[in-house]
């Protein structure tokens, strides 16, 4: 069903009629369309899915789990030598020292260790954030259609939120992040429909990297094809809308697909995720930056 979704949204983007400036809208991107957009990135967090992680960023997040792991292991695993040395101590000096008579002095206690905090459950995270989503798109979807957005574009959004929905209850993390991405997927669209300082195309770029790594993660290698070539066209819309200033950060990006293209093609699912975050952490990047800088 995913695969069969990838491949209609990557012909609907296709399709649509792509703009080398800034949008023409009148009126400023709402706050519940943000808001939406936020939401799906918290699920892909949750499920540490693509998010534009570097593999730096990775493994510095490795290792303090391992590390928090180690910690509770030592602390939950006995008293170790240490333990050992104070209950001999503890011994000696009893038997060295008259005990104190009455219920008192039976009645002291080792003082408890506290429990270690358990790992927090990733899906509680999305269906929160599902929830929220409802919630924001109730308010959003009025406001898009008086914004321009057909009623094709809303009914596709809300059929895909609602399959999101379900595909979260089976709690399978690839599954429910190749749904996000696809309702992710229709964030450009809508965004179109306002007027904007950073082209739209930016979000197209993030939705393709993004089903590149998804779809390899499930050995779609005909999907990320698709999503390769996809990729680089919505890029180099969005590359014509960058000025001087921006245009080394651009060839930056533009760098980042060219590697993940190389490894896409040689079927390796492992760096096509590591290359794949990259293009996402330099468009979300290179988004915020441009995004700051038309405020100021």
């Amino acid at each position: 069903m995913f695969n069969l979704c990838g491949c209609n949204k990557s012909k609907k983007l296709d399709t649509q009629k792509l703009s080398s400036q800034s949008t023409d809208g009148t009126q400023k991107v709402p706050e519940q369309l943000k808001t939406i957009e936020e939401g799906i990135e918290k699920i892909f967090k949750a499920l540490d899915g693509p998010i534009g992680l570097n593999l730096e960023d990775k493994s510095q997040k490795d290792t303090s789990q391992k590390s928090s792991s180690k910690q509770g292991q030592d602390k939950s695993s006995g008293q170790g030598s240490e333990g050992e040395e104070k209950s001999d101590s503890k011994q000696q000096s009893q038997s060295s020292s008259p005990k104190p008579g009455g219920s008192e002095g039976g009645s002291k206690q080792q003082p408890q260790q506290s429990p270690q905090p358990q790992a927090k459950d990733p899906w509680q995270e999305v269906t929160k954030s599902i929830q929220e989503l409802h919630t924001s798109w109730d308010e959003y979807a009025p406001l898009s259609i008086k914004a321009g957005a057909s009623k094709e574009l809303t009914d596709q959004f809300g059929n895909a939120l609602n399959d999101l929905t379900m595909t979260a209850l089976k709690k399978d993390g690839l599954s429910t992040m190749l749904s996000a991405n696809q309702l992710y997927g229709y964030i450009p669209d809508f965004s179109y429909l306002y007027k904007t300082q950073v082209s739209p195309e930016i979000k197209k770029v993030k939705f393709y990297a993004r089903d590149c790594v998804l779809s390899a993660m499930k050995l779609n290698w005909n999907q990320t094809d698709q999503d390769i070539k996809n990729l680089k066209t919505s890029f180099n819309v969005f590359k014509r809308t960058l000025d001087e200033k921006n245009k080394d950060k651009g060839t930056k990006i533009e760098n980042s697909i060219y590697e993940l293209e190389k490894v896409e093609k040689e079927r390796n699912k492992e760096i096509t995720d590591i290359k794949g975050r990259l293009v996402l952490k330099g468009a979300m990047t290179l988004e915020k930056e441009m995004d700051e800088t038309s405020k100021k």
